[in-house]
């Protein structure tokens, strides 16, 4: 059976992996953790384009989101639009050099992936994902059940 402390534990392991990899860009870009996913949110789901589906999405506190927003827009990386049918909808949109954000997040995820499944075959590889995939359905239906 399963032990939840080692499940728990593993998370925060892989997720402390990431950050690590992750501060070299944020350095890089003069972000902090929360606005680089944003922006790596923004690049990786195009058609997820609003605080709210980041919000929803990636399970971030709202405040954080919004903060974010707020520093990335004065800082020149995103601006808003609004929602040609539904003025209450804003869209987000990069502004900043969207190749060279792509290039460098691209790279993070390579290096973070690269390191996460060393000595793994290209089937062990596939088999977690697909072990993942059912794993996060489960935990959505769970958190969707009243």
């Amino acid at each position: 059976m399963i032990n939840g402390a080692e499940l728990f534990m593993s998370l925060q392991i892989i997720t402390r992996l990431f950050e690590k990899h992750g501060k070299q860009a944020c350095d890089l870009l003069e972000l902090n953790m929360t606005e680089m996913r944003v922006l790596m949110f923004l690049i990786n789901n195009p058609d997820k384009d609003t605080a709210s589906d980041i919000v929803n999405l990636f399970f971030f506190p709202k405040a954080s989101v919004s903060i974010a927003i707020d520093t990335l827009i004065k800082r020149g990386y995103l601006e808003r639009l609004t929602d040609k049918n539904d003025r209450r909808r804003i869209h987000l949109n990069i502004i900043k050099d969207v190749a060279m954000l792509k290039e460098i997040f691209v790279s993070l995820k390579d290096n973070f992936f690269s390191q996460l499944f060393t000595g793994f075959t290209e089937e062990e590889i596939n088999q977690y994902q697909k072990f993942n995939e059912r794993i996060v359905n489960n935990a959505i239906n769970g958190l969707n059940e009243e």
